[in-house]
């Protein structure tokens, strides 16, 4: 299997409204309307050879990440927490 080069955050069904509560920026009313719109994104990467991984997380610590940089969770805050999440995960210190 091919190495990620981008991660998208993924939220599922328990976590969704959470999600959408700690988000600045409007999202989609339910979990399905997100998830086809961000699978259309992800669509498009592909179609550019990029491969992306959908990243299970916990919103609250995204919330908490934001926070602690100052910033809000929007899409920026979001990419930037995606790639942080896949940087922690390949760290060669990290217990496997």
């Amino acid at each position: 299997m091919a190495a990620s080069d981008v991660g998208a955050l993924w939220p599922d069904a328990q976590n969704y409204t959470r999600f959408r509560q700690i988000c600045s920026d409007e999202m989609p009313d339910t979990i399905e309307a997100y998830h086809a719109l961000a699978g259309r994104y992800l669509d498009e990467l592909a179609a550019k050879g990029i491969v992306a991984e959908r990243l299970a997380f916990d919103p609250d610590a995204l919330a908490a990440w934001a926070a602690a940089r100052g910033k809000q969770v929007d899409s920026e805050t979001r990419a930037a927490y995606a790639g942080f999440l896949m940087t922690e995960r390949d760290r060669p210190d990290r217990p496997h």
